[in-house]
C-alpha cells in the first residue's frame, strides 16, 4: 500500500485557497468563513473515505473508521488547521491531511483494522483570534469549559462564546465533551518541524 503524494499535495494547495491573506502567507483563523469551508471541503473527503463525520462541543472535527476488534481502542491521527497571520501552509495541514490519507489507503484497500482509527482536527491551536492556544485540545482533554469561553476575546472585544454562537456552534456544548483516556490507544501526529535540527543533520524524519 502506498499514500498518493499528489493527492497530499493538492490537498494542502486546496486548503490553502481558505485563506484571508492569499498573496501574503495563509491567514486562517478558527470560528470564520474560511474556517468552515475548508472543513466543509475536509468533511467531504472524510466522508468519501467512508468516515463517521461529527463535530464535539468545541467545534473539532472527528473522523472514525471503525475496528473489528473484540477489544478494540481508539488510534487517534491529526492536527489543526488554523493558522498564524500570514503562516505557512503546511504547519497543521501536513498533520491532517496525512492522517486523512491514512484513512483513504485503509478504505480503499478494504483493510480489516483491529482498533478504531480517528482522524481529529483542533480548533485554535495557534490561539491568535482569541490569544490563548490550544484550545481545541483543551476542551477535548475537559480542561476548558463554557466559563472559559467567556473570558477570552477577540481584537474586536467579542467572546469566544459570543463568536461561537455568531457561526452556529453552542458553545454550552463544550462542557458536554466526554473524555475517557481508557478508550484510546495511541494519539500520533504528523508535523513539520519547526526549527532547524533536522535540516542541520540532513535528515528527512524525526520522532518527538
Amino acid at each position: 500500500m502506498k499514500i498518493n503524494i499528489k493527492r497530499i499535495m493538492s490537498d494542502l494547495e486546496i486548503l490553502n485557497t481558505f485563506n484571508t491573506t492569499p498573496k501574503n502567507g495563509c491567514s486562517r483563523y478558527s470560528f470564520t468563513i474560511e474556517d468552515k469551508r475548508a472543513k466543509e471541503y475536509l468533511i467531504g473527503e472524510m466522508k468519501a473515505a467512508g468516515m463517521e463525520v461529527w463535530f464535539d462541543g468545541i467545534g473539532n472535527l472527528h473522523g472514525l473508521l471503525k475496528g473489528n476488534g473484540d477489544n478494540k481502542k481508539i488510534v487517534l491521527s491529526g492536527s489543526h488547521i488554523d493558522t498564524v497571520a500570514n503562516g505557512g501552509k503546511y504547519d497543521g495541514n501536513l498533520g491532517v491531511i496525512g492522517a486523512l490519507e491514512v484513512a483513504r489507503i485503509l478504505s480503499k484497500n478494504e483493510v480489516k483494522i483491529y482498533n478504531d482509527y480517528q482522524v481529529s482536527i483542533f480548533v485554535e491551536e495557534e490561539g491568535p483570534h482569541f490569544s490563548t492556544n490550544l484550545i481545541g485540545s483543551k476542551a477535548f482533554c475537559k480542561n476548558f469549559s463554557t466559563a472559559h469561553s467567556k473570558k477570552i476575546k477577540d481584537s474586536d472585544g467579542k467572546s469566544m462564546y459570543e463568536v461561537m454562537k455568531a457561526v452556529e456552534y453552542n458553545p454550552e456544548d463544550i462542557d458536554k465533551i466526554s473524555f475517557d483516556s481508557n478508550k484510546f490507544k495511541a494519539m500520533i501526529e504528523l508535523h513539520i518541524e519547526q526549527g532547524r535540527v533536522l535540516d542541520l543533520e540532513n535528515k528527512s524524519l524525526g520522532v518527538v
